[in-house]
């Protein structure tokens, strides 16, 4: 994921990193662990968000009819670590 779409993915493993038990939907994730919202819109964050689930970096869950909420895959935190260069 080059340009744009990387650094929200850095962005979002930091803070994941940091609060390992940090949840939210896309919106959320948009406004409170990405420091510029601008990077994305919704719609793209929503694609990188489920490309992260299907990397297994993060998991979803249904939160009511329409929302989604993600977080840390506990199990991958090893492998997010060494993605982000930190010493595993």
């Amino acid at each position: 994921m080059p340009g744009k779409p990387a650094l929200v993915v850095r962005q979002i493993l930091e803070h994941l990193v940091q609060c390992p038990d940090a949840v939210d939907t896309a919106s959320g994730i948009r406004q409170w662990w990405i420091d510029n919202e601008d990077l994305t819109d919704p719609d793209e964050l929503e694609r990188i968000l489920d490309a992260m689930v299907e990397q297994g970096w993060l998991v979803s869950k249904q939160a009511g009819s329409s929302s989604k909420l993600y977080g840390v895959n506990e199990s991958r935190m090893e492998d997010i670590r060494g993605f982000l260069g930190y010493v595993v």
